[in-house]
């Protein structure tokens, strides 16, 4: 059974891919360019953080567990909004989702194989910035080798926690053992190591600071990974399904904007719907303000690095809006071919109302992050302004690598991209801004020029791939 349920995985993903990339074959030559330039990007990238992190980490004590600590919170807030959004037994269809599967091999195949191949890709990228920053640090470049681990097992934890809730929410008693256990893992490490703030992931940073062996920190990182995982397969196997309330009925308005407007407000409709979504937004929300919360008190009394940190994750919870858009846009395309407006346009008002919702869930987010942990209004305003490079990546994303509700190696390939064409456009357009000031354009104008090119090029992708769309 285990074999058929992975085969089976493989081959929906497979038969779903091939039409598409041989309808568009510049769409395959865009994602192989892209997955081909993503590591080199990512070694230049390494090395630019390395240049500014590797001697910072030697002059300052809490640099070293600054930086483990906020791979291992945007680590937690991926692997909530992964676990979240994934869809389990929904993959196999109404057919066979009664058919006489065990929980565990459904959870196995259906669910981990696919994350555990992702955080595997993940892992290969993120190991091109760290290899350069652990290199310069006192460290050595070994040193790696336990944040990448540590980063895993942060991921984990994420994960149990969001399961684990989302199960004791529902009365499952293995959830709230999943959550227990995950705050005995903390609870650990803490009391063996002494750092209640690290954890167990306390030997990477002293490891990265040459205080600790490099096998020491892997065993207890590992050891944290592995225990997180079981964790998490405890929640997962043991959730309950899922409640649905009863029919409820709407008023239909007139909508004064017209039909353009229209479609702009059932694309929003359709995304706020979505009950994996909201999840996952509102898990890597809380773990962004409990995370914020955590580090502005106790790295020095410094809560800007709390809310840079905790901001972050809630950038990226964020940005599974408009990675979802065009797909979802997509499986309601049978209700609203039949509008006055033409596809591409319904398209591009479904990326826009993508980008609204989700720069006022990001706003809101940060919002609940600064109160934690207050910060200086320009690092509120600059991670606003991150947030126009990274939607427009996911909405670009989104539309080369649909979002299906019901694919995880979908919603994977998705995120995937989205990761490559932000880490491109950030450095890509950071580079032309620096050259455009230097030729004397100024500084404030080429930032904004910069910042307007991402969104156009994700609502222009999905207005073209929806034009191109067969109805």
């Amino acid at each position: 059974m285990s074999s058929a349920l992975a085969s089976t995985v493989a081959r929906c993903a497979v038969r779903r891919a091939r039409p598409v990339l041989a309808a568009n074959p510049l769409v395959a030559l865009a994602a192989t360019l892209l997955a081909a330039a993503t590591a080199p990007l990512a070694v230049v990238a390494g090395r630019s953080l390395g240049a500014t992190l590797g001697p910072a980490v030697a002059r300052e004590d809490g640099i070293a567990a600054a930086l483990v600590l906020g791979l291992a919170l945007t680590a937690a807030a991926a692997g909530a909004l992964t676990a979240l959004a994934a869809p389990g037994t929904v993959v196999l269809g109404s057919q066979l989702r009664a058919a006489p599967i065990r929980p565990l091999e459904s959870f196995l195949w259906l669910t981990f194989a696919p994350l555990a191949l992702a955080a595997a890709a993940a892992l290969a990228v993120a190991a091109c910035v760290l290899v350069p920053v652990a290199a310069a640090a006192p460290g050595g470049a070994g040193t790696a080798a336990p944040l990448l681990l540590g980063g895993l097992a942060a991921g984990a934890l994420g994960a149990a926690v969001a399961e684990g809730l989302l199960g004791a929410v529902r009365g499952s008693a293995a959830g709230a053992v999943a959550l227990a256990g995950a705050a005995v893992v903390w609870a650990v490490g803490a009391l063996a190591l002494g750092d209640a703030l690290t954890g167990p992931l306390g030997p990477a940073a002293e490891a990265l600071r040459g205080r600790s062996g490099v096998a020491a920190a892997m065993l207890w990182t590992g050891s944290a990974a592995v225990v997180a995982a079981g964790l998490w397969a405890l929640a997962a196997v043991h959730l309950p399904g899922e409640r649905h309330s009863g029919a409820r009925v709407r008023a239909v308005l007139p909508v004064v904007g017209g039909p353009y407007l229209a479609s702009a407000l059932v694309a929003a409709k359709q995304l706020s719907r979505r009950r994996e979504l909201r999840r996952a937004v509102g898990a890597t929300t809380v773990v962004a303000v409990a995370g914020a919360a955590v580090l502005a008190r106790a790295l020095g009394g410094a809560p800007e690095a709390g809310f840079v940190l905790g901001g972050t994750a809630a950038l990226l919870g964020c940005a599974a809006v408009p990675v979802a858009s065009y797909g979802v846009e997509r499986d309601g395309a049978w209700l609203t071919d039949g509008s006055p407006v033409p596809s591409g346009r319904r398209a591009s008002a479904a990326a826009l109302a993508a980008l609204a919702l989700a720069f006022g869930l990001l706003a809101l987010s940060l919002t609940g992050v600064w109160l934690v942990a207050p910060a200086p209004l320009q690092q509120f305003g600059a991670l606003l302004g991150a947030g126009p490079v990274l939607f427009g990546a996911a909405l670009a994303a989104g539309t080369l690598l649909p979002w299906r509700t019901d694919g995880a190696v979908d919603q994977l390939a998705a995120f995937a991209a989205l990761g490559a064409l932000a880490l491109l456009l950030w450095l890509g357009l950071g580079e032309l801004v620096l050259r455009a000031t230097s030729a004397g354009v100024p500084r404030l104008a080429a930032t904004g020029a910069a910042l307007a090119v991402p969104p156009l090029l994700g609502v222009g992708a999905g207005a073209l791939a929806a034009r191109r769309r067969r109805p």
